[in-house]
This record gives C-alpha cells, sequence and structure tokens, in this order.
C-alpha cells in the first residue's frame, strides 16, 4: 500500500523489461501519467488515480501489433478519475479489465482526446463490470483490436462506444453484453 501525490513526472513508471504488482495504493495529481507502463508488465488492484497531468494509465508494447512478446496487464478493483487525454490506454498487450471505473476524463493540454478507455493496435482484452462516465470525448475506443466486454456502465460521454478497423491486423471482434450505454451525446454504440 503506497501513497504517491504531487510527483513532477509519473506517479509510477516501469522501465523497459520490468513488472510491478500495486495494490491498495493512491497516485494523487502526478505531472504526467499515474502509471506508464511501456513493454514492461503490470498487476494493478484496489488502487485510485486521481487527477493526472495526463493519462491514468498507459501500458504499451512500443512495437504495437508487431510485439516480439505477450506483455500483460491486469486491472482489478481501480477507479480512475480527472485524468487527462485518456483515463487508460491499452495498446499491444493482453489486458484484463475487472470492476474499473473510469470517469471524468478531460481534454490534454493541447485538447487532445478526452477518453475514457482505448483499446488499440492488436490489443487483446477481456473486461468485466467496466464503469466509464463523463469523459469529455469517447467512453471506449477499440482500434485495430479484439475486446470482450461483460458488464457495466458506459454514459455521460460525448461518444460511447466507438469501434473502427476491426480485425485488421488481429483476428477476432468486439463482443459487448449486459452492458448499459446511456446518455451520450453524440453516439451510443
Amino acid at each position: 500500500a503506497t501513497r504517491v501525490i504531487d510527483s513532477f513526472s509519473d506517479g509510477i513508471y516501469l522501465a523497459p523489461g520490468t513488472s510491478a504488482t500495486v495494490e491498495r495504493s493512491e497516485i494523487t495529481r502526478p505531472g504526467r501519467y499515474g502509471v506508464s507502463s511501456f513493454d514492461a508488465t503490470l498487476d494493478m488492484s484496489s488502487t485510485i488515480i486521481e487527477d493526472p497531468g495526463g493519462p491514468g494509465v498507459w501500458v504499451q508494447c512500443a512495437a504495437g501489433c508487431d510485439c516480439p512478446s505477450e506483455l500483460q496487464a491486469n486491472i482489478s478493483d481501480t477507479a480512475l478519475r480527472g485524468s487527462a487525454i485518456v483515463g487508460v490506454s491499452l495498446v499491444g498487450v493482453t489486458a484484463t479489465l475487472d470492476n474499473v471505473e473510469v470517469s471524468g476524463t478531460t481534454v490534454g493540454n493541447n485538447f487532445e482526446a478526452g477518453g475514457g478507455v482505448s483499446i488499440s493496435h492488436c490489443a487483446d482484452v477481456i473486461a468485466t463490470n467496466l464503469t466509464i462516465e463523463d469523459s469529455a470525448d469517447f467512453g471506449l475506443l477499440v482500434h485495430d483490436a479484439a475486446l470482450a466486454l461483460d458488464g457495466g456502465t458506459i454514459e455521460g460521454n460525448l461518444r460511447g462506444v466507438w469501434v473502427q478497423s476491426i480485425s485488421i491486423s488481429l483476428a477476432g471482434g468486439v463482443s459487448a453484453r449486459h452492458t448499459t450505454v446511456a446518455r451520450n451525446q453524440g453516439v451510443g454504440f
């Protein structure tokens, strides 16, 4: 259990080739990312990330669809509030999201995005009980990736669920079951 408050840069930075387990922790007002994990493996549970200057959690294989190894991200029982640019970004990784809440994502300093959860570039994600609320732009974006969503709420965003370029680089698709999509301004699904 760790509390990180007002860090100048990232709340937690994972160097390439490393892995970390973050449990029962609190990350408040980091200057950049709440957690940045490029070419590293992340397991996070029972954690709160509030008001980062940039993305809440970003997990990425730098090679995207050409990732030489299977990078993992597992996030459970975690809340991300007031992130800038994106709450959670998963790029080229295999991930699970369970009981994750992303709320109040805003645009970045240069008016970038403001989305809740972005899954892209051959990421393969299983999400259960996912809540995404009140994002300035998209709630859930899936681009050239696979997603199995079972349960949750996506509401009060500009665009609810936005799916594009599916199965271009990765076999699979997108499924959404037992999920409420409501009060999104421009697009529901």
